[in-house]
């Protein structure tokens, strides 16, 4: 090593080594520019064409386009949650505001949740569906759906 005046001096085992992209990368490095250009192309026209969005129409025009892009890729989409909604329980329920309480919420325990029991939600009733659509709905899946139903109502009474 080195004294602890003078320069660092390397030992031989713990000697740097230098890496370049090239290392990783497989593209040549104005193939990775390009794309990265194109990226941010991408993302500065979507960002132009949203903010164009809300400054025509607001909430409507955005929620238009929702609609289309919904219809476009066969999505379902459902707003699960609002920040305004979260400022309202705040407010009402605590008497307090906190301008950055939606950012950490959409970081919490309990966001993970609601989207992991939405997309656990979600599956059962397509399955369901896709059973009673085919006529093999039976005895098994009807008992399941009454018990569900039940520790629901049983968890919101204990909520």
């Amino acid at each position: 090593m080195s004294d602890a005046g003078g320069p660092f001096e390397w030992d031989e085992e713990n000697e740097p080594v230098f890496i370049s992209d090239e290392d990783f990368d497989d593209q040549p490095e104005a193939m990775a520019i390009e794309e990265f250009r194109r990226m941010m192309l991408h993302d500065r026209i979507i960002s132009d064409f949203v903010n164009e969005a809300w400054e025509v129409g607001g909430i409507d025009t955005i929620t238009e386009v929702l609609s289309h892009i919904e219809r476009k890729v066969g999505w379902r989409t459902e707003i699960l949650a609002t920040s305004g909604a979260l400022d309202d329980i705040m407010l009402y329920e605590h008497e307090t505001f906190n301008p950055l309480v939606w950012d950490f919420y959409t970081n919490s325990d309990e966001h993970e949740q609601l989207i992991y029991d939405v997309v656990y939600e979600s599956e059962i009733a397509m399955r369901k569906f896709a059973r009673r659509l085919a006529g093999k709905e039976t005895t098994k899946d009807r008992f399941k759906e009454v018990g569900r139903k039940l520790a629901k109502k049983l968890m919101r009474f204990f909520d």
